[in-house]
């Protein structure tokens, strides 16, 4: 028998509206491992959520929902409360908010473990101790008495993996549980619910629209699209002969590594367009300070000083993971942070640190997308005022029908149709808001676009949908790229040279395809390890980079990657590596590469 029998699952909200999720059935046995894969909006995790008996009471639901037997649709929370945490757990995409802000990591865990009735009391402690250490929290003790605002993404995920399994359940649904992560920690948490299901045997239900995790961590999978199911079969069938034409869409749209270099080469040797000249950036850390006198871990070294040119029609990719200075560079570069040593110029010609210092001129020609669409454009404004705004501020001289001619113009350059308008920002989808922040930037024209985990938050198709227009638009134009990101798959897309920072240090800087094929640094090899590959059946590549990254405010002395580094040596503790400026291909390494190729990969061809 199975474990889990989804049959004839339909969600909607309204008698006349359209069905969230259509007629869904799948099956899962136990131990078994599958994926439900779609887009935004294809219904994934109100399936997941229906299952759970989740859903807010003004869904209509119908079908079934079996599991071991037991029908779980249209129960009482008393009946269902018998099978959640016990026998189906959930794993949700974001964990800080999923996670009590008031309670310690420790109390809520200890709340599961006698809410439901695991264990004696006087165990509890230790139950969840053990609990987190399984889950290869560092400091077990530390993790259990700290806040969720107090872990890093990671660990605030494996935090909630802990809080799932603490009832030993037997399916364990996953949704999107790594959406949000870097890569390193992406890979991370993965390896880990990998080692549950082989551990336990607990079945897991994955819900994602990455392809690439699909691949090597479930046996079968199952896409959907607008309520529906597409295909259903064994992960490896799927990948190698898909049916339906939007699954192969989704196929040719996962990023690759090996893929080759999609932005044209640039011609000449021109002057840069953007200088940064010993940038670096810092904080003041006021509760050190209150504690005592000014001392160094009461300052936060965001970006340490840093020098880099972008050229006229290059894109620069920056890459790290969170707290590695990328968006600090960013901020500093467009004047929204003021840059504790170190000049900025445009066009050879030093520029003011602060964006309300600059003339308008300059203003419109240092531009910048945000990671989250909908949050950065006016809920207020209409998308026909969001895209009137700039224009009108830096071109008055223009007339109504010279407006109407921009904004219309530049609307369909970016892939929209007109009646979109007159929508506001919540009436679009993630691909469309996006498309409009772009527009908003690019209707000025700018000589420099920098773009912000400007595609972390969208899905496949939509992704390179984005990244095709950029690519369009800086043909067109010559405009120079500055794109911040963690994904290393993108990064092999667009750019044309790859800047790879941790804890606000430069490690590497090198073209494009020398980065790709034969990376310096043991972190950018990491970064590369860490990267989903989307082809079943070959051999999973371990999670590389172990353990998290330290603190800003108290950085450990040498090179700051030794503690996680494979390399390390006793110089490498005490003495900071500096890259050459004069390389063309720098690693600031005390022990550089090169270091091969990916096995398998087409890299070093």
């Amino acid at each position: 028998m199975n474990l889990l029998e989804v049959g004839n699952l339909r969600i909607q909200y309204g008698d006349n509206a359209p069905a969230v999720v259509n007629d869904l059935s799948f099956s899962m046995a136990a131990g078994d491992s599958l994926a439900i894969v779609g887009e935004s909006a294809s219904g994934k995790t109100q399936t997941a959520l229906g299952i759970m008996g989740l859903l807010p009471a003004h869904a209509r639901v119908s079908g079934e929902v079996l599991f071991d037997g037991n029908n779980l649709l249209g129960r009482s929370d008393r009946f269902l409360n018998g099978f959640r945490a016990r026998r189906i757990a959930m794993v949700f995409q974001d964990p800080k908010q999923a996670l009590n802000p008031y309670l310690r990591i420790g109390n809520q865990l200890s709340r599961i473990l006698l809410e439901q009735g695991i264990g004696e009391r006087r165990n509890v402690v230790k139950r969840a101790h053990d609990l987190l250490r399984r889950v290869g929290l560092p400091d077990v003790e530390r993790q259990y008495r700290s806040y969720a605002h107090q872990l890093s993404g990671g660990m605030r995920q494996r935090a909630m993996i802990a809080m799932a399994l603490a009832g030993e359940p037997e399916l364990l649904i996953a949704d999107e549980p790594t959406t949000a992560l870097d890569v390193t920690v992406q890979a991370q948490v993965l390896e880990l619910l990998h080692e549950l299901k082989d551990e336990t045997g607990i079945a897991l239900l994955l819900i994602t629209h990455d392809l690439g995790v699909v691949a090597g961590n479930c046996k079968r999978m199952l896409v959907m699209q607008r309520g529906k199911m597409l295909e259903y079969g064994a992960t490896e069938a799927v990948f190698r002969n898909p049916s339906h034409a939007h699954t192969r869409a989704m196929l040719a749209a996962v990023p690759r590594i090996g893929a080759p270099i999609a932005v044209a080469p640039l011609a000449g040797t021109a002057a840069p367009v953007l200088t940064i000249d010993g940038v670096s950036v810092q904080f003041a850390d006021r509760a050190a300070r209150a504690s005592g006198p000014a001392s160094r871990k009461g300052t936060l070294h965001a970006l340490r000083p840093l020098t880099v040119g972008v050229r006229a029609g290059e894109t620069l990719a920056i890459v790290g993971e969170s707290g590695s200075g990328k968006s600090s560079l960013a901020r500093a570069v467009l004047g929204l942070l003021t840059p504790a040593t170190g000049t900025i110029s445009f066009l050879g010609r030093p520029i003011a640190a602060r964006v309300q210092s600059r003339a308008n001129e300059l203003r419109r020609n240092l531009q910048l997308v945000f990671q989250d669409p909908v949050a950065s454009l006016n809920p207020a404004m209409r998308v026909w005022d969001v895209l009137l705004e700039p224009v009108r501020l830096h071109e008055p001289q223009l007339d109504a029908a010279g407006y109407r001619e921009r904004i219309e113009t530049m609307l369909e350059r970016v892939g929209l149709d007109a009646p979109l308008l007159q929508r506001y920002a919540h009436e679009l989808s993630g691909g469309q808001a996006q498309r409009v922040a772009i527009a908003r930037a690019l209707i000025l024209e700018p000589r420099v676009l920098v773009c912000d985990e400007a595609v972390a938050a969208l899905d496949g198709t939509v992704r390179q949908a984005i990244l095709d227009l950029l690519r369009r638009e800086q043909e067109r134009s010559g405009m120079s790229l500055i794109f911040i990101t963690h994904d290393l798959a993108v990064v092999r897309q667009i750019s044309h040279r790859v800047l790879v920072m941790y804890m606000g240090r430069v490690c590497e800087l090198a073209d494009n395809a020398a980065l790709f094929a034969q990376p310096r640094h043991p972190y950018t090899r990491a970064l590369l390890d860490a990267v989903p590959v989307p082809e079943p059946g070959r051999e999973r590549r371990r999670a590389g980079l172990r353990g998290e990254a330290a603190s800003l405010l108290a950085p450990p002395a040498g090179c700051v990657f030794h503690p996680r580094c494979p390399l390390v040596t006793e110089r490498c503790r005490q003495e900071v590596p500096l890259a050459d400026p004069l390389q063309h291909h720098q690693a600031a390494c005390h022990h550089p590469g090169p270091f091969p190729a990916l096995p398998g990969s087409d890299l070093s061809n």
